[in-house]
């Protein structure tokens, strides 16, 4: 099986509900248990670990734990005597115990590194300072909304908010560092917009938001109601900055990505030299704004 095919069977794993999960754990222990037991001369216990591997992936932790303590009892109940027939009771309840406090360590250790790679993840899709989305997530999601529009013939916004200080104004966080001002910033910007727009943080103080499906006159309206929370905000916390918002309307999309996120520069560069305190918006008819 390749990468592929095991990140769609991953993908859909991890949609499902957790009583179909924990079903599918334990109809799996079932079958390993029936076949532990139908064939006396193997010894199946730690192939028990595959349900309870699947269940605590994909679920919460709890409902791993419960998988180990289900596959400790399905194995109790098909249990094989010692090969030197000393079976008590005694040494069947040790066994018993010892592999359920197995089978739970191991729960944990699978929880434990699933919740590690969802953090790792988390760090390489979004900025830890303002939680806003790295300049490479945004780029796999800037390409595509651009396949979208390419197919659908529907248009999007791209804009640029720019954050700098008003001249001869220093700036005055107070007791706020750097990334407490982009949290709030970036937090405010999400709150104006919708879910399925997209912020991203281009570099300090500048933020670059995609809005999807959204023409110029729909663009007006959402901008227009952006910048004046954003001012609202910084007027409010005294910081000495101010915004400026550049936009360009893409009627048609660019042909890649690149192209974009080039636009995307050259609108940068025109807000931070004359347009702080101000809104820019253009319309793009054609794929090649700047010719």
């Amino acid at each position: 099986m390749g990468a592929g095919a095991m990140n769609e069977l991953e993908e859909y794993l991890h949609k499902q509900s957790r009583m179909f999960l924990a079903a599918l754990g334990l109809v799996f222990a079932v079958l390993l248990a029936l076949a532990d037991y139908l064939n006396p001369g193997i010894h199946l216990d730690f192939a028990y670990m595959l349900p309870i591997a699947l269940v605590s992936w994909h679920a919460p932790r709890w409902v791993g734990m419960a998988m180990a303590g289900g596959c400790s009892c399905v194995w109790f109940f098909t249990e094989k005597p010692p090969l030197d027939s000393l079976a008590t009771p005694a040494v069947n309840g040790f066994n018993f115990f010892m592999l359920l406090g197995s089978f739970v360590v191991f729960s944990l250790v699978v929880s434990a590194l699933r919740r590690e790679r969802a953090f790792n993840r988390h760090l390489a899709l979004y900025d830890q300072g303002s939680g806003a989305c790295t300049r490479n997530f945004f780029t796999e999601l800037a390409s595509a909304e651009i396949s979208r529009a390419q197919r659908y013939g529907r248009p999007f916004t791209l804009a640029f908010l720019n954050f700098r200080c008003g001249e001869g104004t220093p700036p005055n966080f107070g007791c706020c560092n750097e990334g407490a001002v982009l949290r709030k910033i970036a937090r405010s910007i999400r709150a104006n917009t919708r879910s399925c727009d997209v912020v991203g943080l281009q570099r300090d103080y500048e933020f670059v938001l995609l809005l999807p499906e959204t023409d110029n006159e729909s663009a007006d309206i959402v901008l227009g109601k952006l910048y004046d929370r954003l001012a609202e905000l910084l007027r409010k916390n005294e910081w000495g900055l101010l915004v400026g918002v550049g936009a360009v309307t893409f009627l048609r999309p660019p042909v890649t990505v690149d192209e974009l996120l080039e636009k995307a520069e050259r609108l940068a560069t025109r807000v931070r030299e004359g347009v702080i305190g101000k809104t820019i918006h253009e319309v793009c008819t054609t794929p090649s704004l700047y010719t």
